[in-house]
């Protein structure tokens, strides 16, 4: 049975609330991947979630990561940069081997 619209809603919330401190807690660093996998990471210089400088650290511990840095577009950039992350999804995957 479905739960009533206004239950729902508050379910829900309690998860993005567990699932954003989890990614909170998370760390990866110092893990490595073992072998040299293409990856392009796309960044916005205005998110006010993940700052410039991490973006910039994963791409150093990620072998074959490539980041292209946008000046802006927060951190939802498939939502508000989607044709510049299109063409640059589209650029990567083509010139891969």
């Amino acid at each position: 049975e479905l739960l009533p619209q206004r239950t729902h809603h508050v379910a829900g919330i309690g998860r993005l609330r567990r699932d954003l401190e989890f990614l909170r807690d998370l760390d990866l660093r110092g893990q490595s991947i073992s072998r040299q996998t293409p990856m392009l990471l796309l960044h916005a210089a205005d998110d006010r979630i993940v700052a410039p400088v991490l973006a910039q650290e994963a791409q150093q511990q990620l072998s074959g990561a490539r980041l292209t840095q946008l000046e802006a577009g927060g951190h939802a950039l498939p939502f508000t940069r989607f044709r510049d992350c299109h063409a640059l999804v589209r650029e990567f995957l083509h010139g891969l081997p």
